[in-house]
């Protein structure tokens, strides 16, 4: 998670998104164990919370509004990565 700072989101080589704080990242792998989706690129000095796939999943599992954010931003992002315009 982004406490502060600005980040650049690229997929093959094009610029898709910039996240700023309170947002996230790395969600995808966390939950599908699949490989990273994107590359993510510091814009300005960031300063950022990490957690491990344990720690991941015990707030998720405690938290059910933590879990349903995430759920909505792994739809959404699986969606854009599909190349389908009308899913994003």
């Amino acid at each position: 998670m982004l406490v502060e700072g600005k980040v650049q989101i690229s997929r093959r080589g094009r610029r898709v998104a910039t996240l700023a704080g309170g947002d996230f990242v790395g969600e995808i792998a966390l939950l599908t164990e699949l490989p990273r989706t994107a590359t993510v690129t510091a814009e300005t000095p960031v300063r950022l919370f990490v957690l491990t796939s344990r720690e991941f999943h015990a707030v998720l599992d405690r938290d059910r509004n933590v879990e349903g954010k995430v759920l909505r931003a792994l739809a959404r992002r699986l969606a854009e990565t599909s190349g389908d315009p009308t899913l994003a």
